[in-house]
Formats: C-alpha cells, structure tokens, sequence
C-alpha cells in the first residue's frame, strides 16, 4: 500500500509555494541550498527554483563507502534496517531538511531561532538524512517545553567529492576545502530564506558531533561572521589551511591563547563543548588493524615524538602502554588516550581560552545496548539520547536523563545559559541508572566530571599540540 503523505503548502515571501509534510512538526526535506557546476565546483548559492518546490521527500545524499549506515549502526550498538529512502549523487547533494513546531491553531510559530546540525561521519560517510538524526520529535519536545526551536541537518559532499585537493586541481581552480564550502554555503542560504520558514536569521546555533563537530570548530577559523552566533559541538581533527575559507591555523594553542587572532572571537556569542566518557570506542572499529604489534609501536611513536622523559613515560603508564602489557591491553589504553587528546583536550582548550562565553558538559551515559562497549559512554550515543529518537529503546531514567539534556540545548539556543560558564564548573550528564542525573560540578573541568587528568598534567611538560601531533603520528604509521 502506497504511503499517505500529509501536505503543508507554505507561501514562502522569496521561494514561492513549497509542499512539506504535515504533522505534530511540519517538515521540509531535500531543498538544495546550492548547485555545482561539476562534482568538484566550488558550491553556488541556489536563488532560482520551480513554481513549486516539492520538500515532501528526503533529497540524495553524497556517496558513501559500500555499508556505512550498517556502520554507523555498529557504532552506535544498534541494529535497525538500511533506509530505503537514501539516494546518492555526486553532484545533487546539497540539500537540507528543515522541521518546524506548530501553534495551537496549527500555524507555523514565527521568530524562532534556528538550530543546525551538521552530521558526522569520520569525513567519508553519513548524511543528514539517517533516521537517528530526524529532528521531529527534538523540536515538537521544544515547543512542548515552551521554547520553540526550528531544527535544520545539512547535507555535504564527503570523501574525495569533499576533500580531495592537490596543486594540480588548485593551478585548474579547484578549490581546497569543499566540505567547508558546502556548509558555509548552507549557513548562508539560511541567513538569506530562513525568515520566510518563522526562523530568525540572527539567530542560528551551529552544531555537530564528532567530524560534524570538528567542521564547526573549523568554521570557528573563518571571518564569516554572518553564518551563527553559538556553537553547541563535539570536537575531533582538523581541515586545511587555503587562505580563504580557512585562512587560520586552529589548533589547541590558538583556542587556548586569550590574545590569538581566531576571527571566531569577534563574532561568537556562546559556546558548548563536551566529549563522551569514551569517545573513542568508534575506532576500535575503525582502527582496530592497529592492534598488533601495538604494545611495541605505540610507546615507540610516542617516544620518539615527545621524547624519552620522565612525563611521557608517566603518560604512557597512564594508559597502559608500559612494557610488561601486552597488544590488548595497550590498544584499550590507546582508546582512552584517544578519548583524551582527540575530544577531552578540546574541551580543556575551550574552557581555558573561552571560558567567558563556553559551558562545558561531560556525557557520563552508559550505552545499554548489547556490544563490545555496553555500559560505557560510547561515541555518538548522547545523540542517541538528545534527539529522542530512541525512546522505546532507553530505560525510563535515560528517557528521562535525555529530555534534561535536550531542554539545556533550547535554552542555549534561546541565548539564555544552560548552566555555568567554564570557569565555574562543568554539567556532568549520568550515569542515570535509578534516575536521571544531571549535576553541575563546581571548578573547572573538576575531576568529579568522571575524566582523566594524565594529559592535562602532561601538558605541563610537553606542548599539548605536540602530543596531539604524536597521536596523529601513530594513526599514520603503518
């Protein structure tokens, strides 16, 4: 039997008339936001459109490796079919998805801030249309709670569509950075047509998680000043400089420096930064070729990066990669130092240099689900429980535990403060076991937030961008 779809008919004052789907939340779905001359063109702002736009159907994605949503599934410890909706394209997939709450008398609510999410997805995969991050039931929730959020997910070009770049291509005007450019492009289609959804174009929050996360942290790099005022993410690596779209080097001695240049100073209003208690267990998966030999490898890489001191040695006992472990018990300690220096370090930098405007949270969850990590707080699973798309799946208190953590977010994107800015404590989110927790620990990244000191001390000693370097080092080594 064919699907019923519900129409909402929008008369948009620039676009014109656009058909969404009707509901608790009024959705519209696959509008391109730019076009491409070829797969690798430097996206264009779309200003021209049919008569009548059809946003009743997700739009294609970019192309993603053979099995990624199965992937991102295995991540998250879930299983659930392969979307029948997801399409690809090389060069269509620049398109977003736009949820909007309804009033009493089922009109759109005008004046709304915006809140963005760009996906993760270790920059090769993922899509802003996977189930897990439909925003229905986050932005009914907001209206529910009397602060009425709009919520929008962007799709990008991934992979070599996204980053491949070389002097050959730039001499041919190939631009560097295109992963970059397609957001910055979606920021700025929303500035210009947002208002005519009820959303305010001066009011934009920019999120993401993981590679989604550490694109906001780069745009943070930009002078673009007109694409959002706060910033709620999860922070990992890094982009290219090309002088253009990312003219600054961002890296954890600029965010730590008060005095650095960092164009996002000038412009951001507020910022949330926090990291799962075990980010990292993502790479177990993808990186788990580089379990053998690592008890040898990893302490050798470190030592010849950071040194043969008495403080690396002291890092290395802290996550076990002393000598007498073996290839297991050192690949579970270089988790948790990815853990640390890939996301933790992050929020550390941020709480240091922006503590004026930064709120910091520490997401203490346990996953419940059957797999290697069950009852940890594992990669992406406070996603799980922010979007509310997993209910049926969650004991009560983690249902309960996620809709705190989503009303913190409405008030963040309200401009109001969630709770304490950096300097005088951190949200610690969990474990919810009994009930839901969530506490604020007084001091700055307190050692009551559930996290490991090892490479903030060690960063007294040793450059902490040279031990981001060194972890860097080891995931490229053969």
């Amino acid at each position: 039997m064919a699907e019923v779809v519900q129409v909402f008919q929008l008369q948009h004052p620039l676009l014109g008339c656009i058909n969404g789907t009707d509901g608790d939340v009024v959705a519209f779905r696959g509008i391109q936001y730019a076009t491409l001359e070829n797969r690798l063109a430097e996206a264009v702002i779309k200003d021209s459109y049919p008569k009548t736009i059809d946003a009743t159907k997700y739009g294609p994605i970019s192309p993603n490796p053979p099995g990624s949503f199965q992937l991102e599934m295995k991540l998250m410890q879930q299983t659930q079919p392969d979307p029948d909706y997801l399409t690809s394209s090389d060069t269509e997939a620049l398109n977003l998805n736009i949820w909007i709450p309804k009033g009493r008398e089922g009109q759109l609510l005008q004046n709304l801030p915006v809140y963005v999410f760009i996906h993760g997805g270790g920059f090769i995969s993922g899509s802003g249309n996977s189930p897990h991050y439909d925003l229905t039931r986050l932005v009914k929730l907001s209206a529910a709670k009397g602060t009425p959020i709009i919520g929008v997910t962007v799709n990008y070009r991934l992979g070599l569509l996204g980053l491949l770049t070389s002097q050959e291509l730039r001499d041919a005007d190939f631009k560097a950075n295109n992963q970059l450019r397609d957001q910055r492009a979606a920021f700025q289609w929303l500035k210009k047509y947002i208002e005519g959804f009820g959303g305010d174009p001066e009011n934009i929050t920019a999120s993401g998680e993981s590679t989604g996360g550490e694109r906001i942290f780069a745009l943070l790099g930009t002078p673009y000043d007109e694409l959002f005022t706060r910033v709620p993410m999860n922070i990992a690596y890094r982009p290219m400089l090309d002088g253009d779209v990312v003219p600054f080097a961002m890296n954890h001695g600029n965010v730590q420096d008060k005095e650095s240049k960092i164009p996002g100073r000038r412009w951001l209003n507020g910022l949330v930064i926090g990291d799962c208690q075990f980010d990292a267990s993502s790479l177990a998966i993808l990186a788990g070729f580089k379990k053998s030999n690592i008890a040898k490898k990893f302490p050798d890489i470190m030592r010849t990066r950071l040194g043969d001191s008495a403080t690396t040695e002291r890092l290395l006992v802290a996550y076990d990669a002393d000598a007498s472990n073996d290839d297991e018990t050192v690949f579970t300690g270089f988790l948790r130092f990815s853990t640390d220096i890939g996301y933790y370090a992050a929020t550390c930098s941020f709480a240091q240099g922006w503590a004026p405007i930064t709120h910091t949270f520490a997401f203490n969850e346990p996953n419940p689900w059957s797999g290697m990590f069950q009852g940890h707080a594992t990669h992406v699973f406070d996603i799980a429980m922010l979007f509310q798309n997993f209910q049926t799946d969650l004991p009560a208190a983690q249902v309960e535990a996620g809709r705190q953590m989503a009303a913190d977010l409405f008030l963040f994107v309200h401009g109001r403060p969630p709770w304490v800015t950096a300097d005088k404590g951190t949200m610690v989110y969990g474990p919810s076991v009994v009930g839901p927790v969530r506490n604020v620990v007084s001091g700055r990244l307190p050692e009551e937030a559930g996290r490991r000191r090892a490479i903030i001390d060690a960063s007294d000693a040793i450059n902490i961008d040279e031990i981001a370097a060194a972890h860097a080092a080891f995931m490229a080594s053969a």
